[in-house]
């Protein structure tokens, strides 16, 4: 199994973010598929990097990525080591980061033109990454198809007059990160680059049939978790133990629609 890791690119506001590549060299043109963390999330939380090798695997080219403002870096990407970025992310600038990968992509020489099949990828996000991948993926031709994972229906989440004000007043809102315990910032930016720019991110407005070129499956939110492979360590750690080859399946189920599906011009629902 071949992989790049680590590749280090330039996104919103010339900031860094890092991505890798995993794939089975074969020379076969491969279908690519991109994979967008959500919030509070990294391209190496968890079991991201197993679900990247089993996608490997079944003949896809997996490219998992760290958005620019997410609060990591790539000297430190198991970390939220900077917050100031964090509470300086918004979805444009995530937008931008997605655009900045595209761009890689169809420039970069480092993976075999015999091993990646361009005319075929697929934007898969999970959580907040959901509305992102949709967003790009209606407008960008190079993106075939779209998945999303356990995704948030819109990204206007925020329907509280009285807490808008106080975020507005304070300048600041804290979101407790459970797994670090982190008081991770959001700042009143975030709201107003949304506001800015809500008819171009609002994910509702658009009905499946506006959406002629993407293929969705909507997930249960436990579908990610059902991928941890049998006897799967994860940072040194034995999370969960799987032997059904039913939840296996269950967990490439999207990538072989898309890969099963006669044309590309199709939405389905899962």
């Amino acid at each position: 199994m071949k992989k790049l890791t680590n590749t280090i690119l330039h996104g919103a506001a010339n900031r860094r973010f890092a991505l890798d590549v995993i794939y089975t060299e074969n020379n076969t043109p491969k279908p690519v598929v991109i994979f967008a963390h959500g919030f509070k999330g990294f391209k190496d939380w968890g079991h991201w990097e197993a679900i990247g090798e089993a996608f490997a695997r079944a003949g896809f080219m997996f490219v998992k990525f760290n958005f620019s403002h997410n609060g990591v870096s790539p000297e430190k990407p198991l970390d939220f080591v900077d917050l100031e970025a964090f509470g300086q992310n918004n979805y444009m600038k995530e937008i931008v980061d997605f655009g900045v990968l595209m761009d890689w992509l169809f420039e970069q020489k480092d993976i075999p033109e015999t091993e990646i099949d361009l005319s075929r990828i697929t934007a898969i996000g999970h959580s907040r990454g959901g509305p992102i991948a949709i967003l790009k993926g209606l407008r960008d031709a190079r993106i075939t198809s779209v998945i999303t994972w356990a995704s948030v229906h819109q990204l206007d989440y925020w329907h509280n007059d009285d807490l808008i004000e106080k975020w507005r007043e304070d300048g600041v809102w804290y979101i407790l990160n459970g797994r670090t315990k982190q008081q991770m910032p959001l700042y009143f930016q975030l709201y107003e680059n949304m506001m800015e720019n809500k008819d171009w991110l609002d994910v509702k407005q658009h009905s499946p049939n506006s959406i002629s070129r993407c293929l969705f499956c909507m997930a249960m939110r436990i579908l990610p978790f059902l991928f941890l492979l049998p006897n799967s360590y994860i940072h040194g750690k034995k999370m969960l133990k799987y032997t059904s080859s039913k939840a296996r399946i269950t967990s490439l189920v999207a990538a072989i629609l898309f890969r099963k599906s006669n044309s590309p011009n199709t939405v389905k629902f899962l």
